[in-house]
């Protein structure tokens, strides 16, 4: 159950109290390991700022726009957020200025230093982490170039020597011949451990990548903090233009990019730190889930303990209404992630909190896994609050496998969360793109808890009507025996129960617009999928290619309308040749007759639909559809070939010849 806001505050109090005990006692030695309590543990926020060489402002305008950006933020999350502010390493300045929109992961680390060692020599076949390498290994070779840009960055940072990049640095060795030198050592196990650039450490036999945390590289960086800020200031004709990116390092996720503009310098400091606020994602954890709830937890919700002098709540805070996004990291033994996914169209809507627990209802696509699974240190669930920062969005459908290949023709809807009425979207064109609007009115949902009462209360219903049913039944059975009358038949239907309404008090008002989209590919639903437009400018869904199943839809669709044009000519065939040999005009029935012989019989048609599969088969034997898509197929044509024997399996032709031959030797009756 959700706590009382009274029972919060002395919660917040005691984990407060309970934090700076802890690290009374562990501050009495230097390796102590770091008590960290999720809801009371601040993020720890890095700002790194890039001023383009466009901007024609002094380094003490610059300092003070980062100083006044920080002191802002530090005022608005209060004890939530650890910041730290600083200009971008000079290695990452040209990729933010170029391209921050696209910019990646490996974009970040592509220039940076790994540290590989040997996985056949005894010295080192066993060292798998960083700090046992700086114990393990004697040597470590360096090109002159990686040589001369590790030593020079290190000396600036004042390293402790018992450090395991200290030890490392004092065991370098130079290779006047390069990294190509190093690398044909190692492979030839003529040395044990180098330090060479990452986009060279690919594909290299014998050896084992180290989780390198060098200080100033992207995998520390990710390692000490919870954000890390990218904030691009340049010019564009006389207005300055602030650009900022998340990413989140747990689960190393770039967000989306927040762009505004001034032609006043001095306005920059709220500009830049409204941006960063709107670029913030709260993140929370997953304690417990089910399949279609979860109970979470929030970061840094304990130290969120009242509103800010201006009324406003902390930006930190998740609140009800709120949809996040899960995303699942496994860690190995050693704390360097092995897994690192978002769970893609899979979100969760927020229907109650405390301020640090919170239950949310898991909205995710046909077949998904929701956030079920093993919990434990390793495997973590964490979910970050959605940001929609496009106003136009497009849904793009593709072959699961062959992402190239786009599914042209499927119909979208979408579902209403109370009413569970559809709506039609649009159709995608020959890209495989329908346009998504954003909805109307806000999105309501039901809190899971009481979508289950209603469920669970509906079934009641339903059989306490038809135990009502079977009672009056049973009652009029009895009257009817005593009374000697024939026994009544029982129902064909159960009793139809109708849905109590559903009350509008009890429905939660989200602060996003979370979709549910149905695809469609003729008669087949493809897929269910959440959705929150806006995020990015096309989605992409990888669906089963159904084009195979929807070609034997359009075959079996178009036979099957042939066959009931033949039974509706038979019919009408037959019936006028009897008219007209009860009226004795058996020259002008002999015409319908000969009509009838013509058309074609059951086992034309038989053979036909025989060939046709056969066709189907063999472009499946080519292109194997999914199961599903293959089952389908098999079923259209049961069911085809028993339209067949159902309607077209008598001998109509020959039966009408036989009365046409009596008739003509005047064997029929009279009238017939």
């Amino acid at each position: 159950m959700i706590e009382s806001s009274s029972i919060r505050r002395s919660i917040t109090a005691i984990g407060t109290a309970i934090v700076c005990w802890c690290s009374l006692f562990c501050s009495t030695s230097a390796k102590a390991q770091e008590i960290k309590i999720w809801e009371f543990s601040p993020y720890v926020v890095k700002l790194w700022f890039n001023f383009d060489a466009s901007v024609p402002v002094s380094d003490r305008s610059k300092s003070k726009l980062m100083s006044d950006i920080t002191a802002d933020l530090e005022r608005t999350f209060k004890a939530t957020w650890q910041i730290q502010s600083m200009e971008l390493p000079q290695q990452l300045s040209r990729d933010v200025s170029r391209k921050l929109q696209d910019l990646s992961i490996a974009d970040i680390s592509r220039n940076e230093f790994v540290l590989i060692v040997s996985t056949t020599q005894t010295e080192t076949k066993t060292t798998r982490t960083y700090e046992a390498a700086g114990d393990a290994v004697s040597q470590v070779y360096v090109s002159p170039s990686t040589f001369a840009a590790i030593t020079s960055t290190a000396a600036s940072l004042n390293l402790p020597s018992d450090s395991a990049t200290a030890k490392l640095l004092a065991k370098l060795k130079v290779d006047d011949q390069g990294d190509q030198s190093i690398i044909d050592s190692i492979k030839g196990e003529k040395i044990t451990a180098a330090f060479i650039p990452r986009w060279r450490s690919e594909g290299i036999g014998k050896t084992r990548v180290l989780h390198t945390m060098l200080p100033w590289q992207s995998e520390s960086y990710l390692n000490e903090h919870d954000k890390i800020y990218f904030v691009n200031v340049t010019m564009e004709g006389d207005e300055f233009r602030l650009a900022v990116r998340e990413l989140d390092c747990p689960v190393v996720h770039l967000g989306p990019m927040f762009v505004a503009g001034s032609s006043n310098w001095a306005s920059l400091p709220h500009l830049g730190s409204h941006l960063l606020q709107r670029a913030f994602a709260p993140v929370a954890r997953v304690d417990n889930a089910g399949t279609s709830w979860a109970e979470l937890r929030h970061k840094a919700g304990g130290l969120i303990v009242d509103e800010n002098e201006e009324g406003e709540v902390n930006p930190a805070r998740i609140r009800v209404g709120d949809v996040l996004h899960p995303f699942v990291r496994r860690d190995d033994r050693n704390g360097v992630p092995l897994l690192l996914q978002a769970l893609t169209f899979t979100y969760c809507a927020v229907t109650e909190s405390d301020g640090v627990k919170m239950r949310a209802n898991i909205y995710t696509y046909s077949g998904g896994p929701g956030l079920q699974g093993k919990q434990n240190r390793r495997t973590s669930r964490l979910l970050l609050r959605v940001r929609p920062a496009v106003e136009e969005s497009d849904v793009k459908v593709v072959v699961r496998g062959n992402t190239k290949k786009s599914q042209p023709g499927c119909f979208l809807y979408t579902k209403d969360f109370l009413t569970e009425e559809f709506k039609f979207i649009g159709r995608t064109d020959w890209r495989g793109r329908v346009h998504v609007p954003m909805p109307e009115e806000s999105v309501r949902v039901l809190p899971d808890t009481i979508r289950s009462q209603r469920f669970d209360a509906l079934i009641q219903a339903k059989r306490d009507a038809i135990a009502q049913a079977q009672k009056e039944y049973e009652a009029l059975v009895k009257k009817a025996e005593d009374e000697g009358l024939p026994v009544p038949k029982p129902p064909d239907a159960p009793p139809v129960v109708v849905q109590a309404p559903i009350d509008p008090a009890t429905t939660i008002k989200l602060n996003n617009p979370l979709m549910l989209l149905y695809i469609k590919s003729g008669d087949t639903v493809l897929a269910k999928l959440p959705y929150v437009p806006g995020l990015q400018e096309i989605d992409t869904a990888e669906l089963l290619d159904d084009t195979l199943r929807l070609q034997s839809e359009a075959i079996v669709r178009g036979y099957q309308s042939e066959i009931l044009d033949l039974i509706g000519k038979r019919n009408l065939y037959a019936a006028r040749a009897k008219l007209l040999l009860k009226n004795g005009k058996l020259e002008e029935a002999t015409k319908f007759v000969d009509k009838l012989r013509d058309l074609p019989d059951f086992n034309n048609m038989n053979d036909e639909l025989g060939s046709l599969e056969r066709k189907i088969l063999d472009q499946a034997a080519a292109n194997p559809p999914p199961r599903a898509g293959q089952i389908q197929i098999d079923r259209m044509f049961k069911s085809t070939r028993e339209m067949l024997q159902k309607y077209l399996q008598e001998d109509v032709a020959s039966a009408m010849s036989d009365q046409l031959r009596k008739a003509n030797a005047g064997e029929l009756p009279s009238g017939t």
